[in-house]
């Protein structure tokens, strides 16, 4: 009987991009969703067939994450699985492959390596918090105008409270001057989080210090002058997710995404021949409201409509 052969040797007779089509890797991807995120076999199957064309697409795409090393690649794959990270592209996607540099000899001889790593979005650790019972969901963030009727305060238990109506019809070059987000909590209670003008301010000149004092990322002034609303929102989640802590990865190869690298990525977006616009499966089974806004122009949902996260 044929010894059976090991990862290293699987890997040595295919090409990075073939790396996804191996049975061994395949079963052992869908059978650590199946014991880990407690999925049918039949939901692990096709969540598995998704992650790798995204995979197969983010490597086509980027020439340093085809030459990552086979085996950093073959980790950061079961550790999508581990993690049970959708790596959908979209404005709210939750991950996104990268590659960092690793000096693999001494210093006197450096040999450097690309190695593959999973970074998570705010996007992606606001679904994370939710899974893991940080926090119950998270409205979709506000952005509010001039004009709008917008105040904080706290009620006679000493919480904060948000109050909030939309001006109709909009100045469509009415300023923004603020955006918030509600957060549900397990116990029943709620927490706010508001970025004012101030706020703004701030994280643009931490933009420009970044960019050594050139100039700030363009989506601060790319909305007639001002942040980006997108931008903005993104940012507001970022900060209200600072306020709990952190959930621990259990794979090795994902991390957090830091503020420079968001605001590069979304400065410069990465192409794909995926439509960008088309939402995943699971996200389109998820409620509205509970992890990401709603694409604009989408249906109003029941569960929308009766909604009472502003009051």
């Amino acid at each position: 009987m044929e010894a059976k052969k090991t990862p290293q040797q699987l890997l040595e007779q295919v090409e990075p991009r073939e790396i996804f089509n191996i049975p061994d890797f395949k079963e052992k991807f869908i059978s650590t969703q199946v014991l880990s995120c407690r999925k049918t076999v039949e939901d692990a199957t096709q969540f598995e067939a998704r992650t790798a064309i995204y995979f197969r697409q983010a490597m086509t795409a980027d020439p340093k994450l085809l030459n990552c090393t086979k085996m950093s690649i073959l980790s950061c794959y079961l550790d999508v699985a581990l993690e049970d990270i959708d790596l959908a592209p979209g404005q709210k996607s939750e991950a996104y492959l990268s590659s960092r540099g690793v000096n693999t000899g001494t210093k006197a001889a450096p040999i450097y390596k690309d190695f593959m790593k999973v970074v998570m979005t705010a996007w992606g650790e606001l679904a994370r918090y939710i899974r893991n019972g940080v926090i119950k969901r998270a409205a979709n963030p506000i952005v509010v105008y001039d004009g709008d009727a917008f105040g904080m305060g706290l009620n006679e238990n000493g919480d904060m409270m948000i109050r909030y109506e939309a001006k109709f019809p909009r100045n469509e070059k009415a300023k923004i001057i603020a955006c918030f987000v509600k957060i549900l909590l397990p116990d029943g209670g709620y927490d706010f989080k508001v970025i004012d003008q101030l706020e703004i301010d701030r994280l643009a000149g931490y933009s420009k210090k970044n960019n050594r004092g050139t100039s700030a990322n363009d989506l601060y002034t790319s909305n007639n002058g001002q942040i980006d609303p997108g931008f903005l929102m993104t940012k507001t989640i970022k900060h209200a997710l600072k306020g709990y802590s952190k959930v621990a990865f259990k794979a090795e190869n994902v991390e957090h995404e830091d503020e420079a690298t968001q605001e590069q990525r979304e400065f410069f977006p990465a192409k794909s021949d995926a439509d960008p616009q088309a939402p995943s499966e699971e996200l389109q089974n998820k409620p509205q409201g509970e992890c990401c806004a709603p694409d604009p122009g989408a249906p109003e949902t029941p569960a929308a409509k009766n909604d009472d996260d502003i009051f």
